[in-house]
């Protein structure tokens, strides 16, 4: 199955959230709350491809994303105006004059 969303939403991967604490307790899932990081799987005709592409990394602020389970994987639909950054990985090489 292919989900294509329509207009201006965003289908996103969430990011794992750890279920061992930093002290190496294992946390029910009661317990463990919801991370605002997911990376970019398809985006819909209305969302400006030049700011949000494909694989991009971003955090995301949603009350109620639609939530899709394709091929054992979770997956959320939001619109795009709840992304509220995207994430670059990698330092950005600063020269300093």
């Amino acid at each position: 199955m292919l989900l294509k969303p329509l207009r201006n939403k965003v289908m996103v991967k969430p990011s794992k959230t750890s279920k061992k604490s930093k002290g190496g307790i294992y946390l029910p899932e009661s317990s463990t709350k919801v991370t605002p990081f997911a990376i970019i799987i398809s985006i819909g005709p209305d969302v400006d491809s030049k700011i949000f592409q494909i694989g991009s990394k971003v955090m995301y602020e949603s009350q109620n994303p639609i939530e899709v389970e394709l091929a054992g994987t979770k997956l959320f639909v939001i619109e795009d105006h709840e992304i509220v950054a995207l994430i670059e990985d990698g330092e950005k090489d600063e020269k300093e004059d």
